[in-house]
């Protein structure tokens, strides 16, 4: 079978100058697409290594790809910290946060028209406690109807730095929230979120549910791996919570 000289192929390439740009057009464009895609995941892995290396997090059987779907019930925090020993303590305190992640919209102020796309996330004193890459640079923790802006969130948010600082309002759920502070956790993607208490979301958000536990570890590698069998053990028992852990 002889095969077709390597010159046609090259002159019907430049016979159809446009079909050819199209083609090498189109397919520049699926590359860059693929790596832009690559990179994303990539940064994404990268940003969740950073987090504590005995961190557990617990959330809704089934919500292992998004968080701000997961639902579990208030009651599982407690339960964990009494079912599973190897738990982190600090004078008294167990290293368990509970948590609501909701993606939601915010205006700047009363009556704006425009609306900005921002991740909220409900948290408790022990989430500085589970988050150590966590630091405050201004201000304090958020107390109530107020915010902890992360040091990207204006970002995210389309506003120029200096609208989130210190002291400055936004308006959520028909009302007035205030700056309480700012934060920085290089390397995460906790930097680009707003921090409010936990309660005030889940009545801003009309729910009693969490959206996931974070437990930290005790111990080395050898035991850490036991405590997170036993969690894991806890969440597989328990099928009445429809619980799964994440390491």
């Amino acid at each position: 079978m002889r095969l077709l000289p390597w010159e046609y192929a090259i002159r019907n390439l430049a016979r159809h100058r446009i079909r050819l740009i199209s083609s090498l057009a189109g397919s520049a464009l699926v590359v860059l697409l693929v790596l832009a895609a690559a990179s994303f995941v990539r940064g994404m892995e990268k940003s969740m290594t950073v987090e504590h290396g005995n961190n557990v997090i617990v959330l809704g059987a089934g919500s292992e790809e998004s968080l701000e779907r997961s639902e579990i019930k208030p009651s599982v925090p407690s339960e964990i910290a009494a079912a599973v020993d190897g738990l982190k303590t600090n004078l008294g305190v167990t290293y368990v946060s509970p948590e609501v992640h909701m993606a939601s919209l915010v205006r700047e102020e009363e009556g704006s028209e425009r609306t900005l796309l921002t991740l909220l996330r409900g948290i408790t004193p022990p989430a500085f406690l589970v988050h150590p890459q966590v630091r405050i640079t201004e201000g304090r923790a958020p107390g109530q109807n107020e915010i902890l802006a992360g040091k990207l969130a204006g970002a995210r948010m389309g506003l120029p730095d200096e609208r989130l600082a210190v002291g400055k309002t936004l308006w959520f759920d028909g009302r007035v929230w205030t700056i309480s502070g700012r934060f920085e956790a290089p390397g995460t993607v906790m930097e680009a979120e707003l921090w409010v208490p936990l309660r005030d979301l889940q009545l801003a958000a009309k729910r009693d549910n969490l959206s996931c536990v974070v437990l930290t570890l005790d111990g080395g590698a050898d035991e850490a791996a036991d405590t997170f069998e036993d969690v894991d053990a806890f969440c597989k028992r328990r099928l009445d919570l429809e619980l799964v852990a994440m390491w």
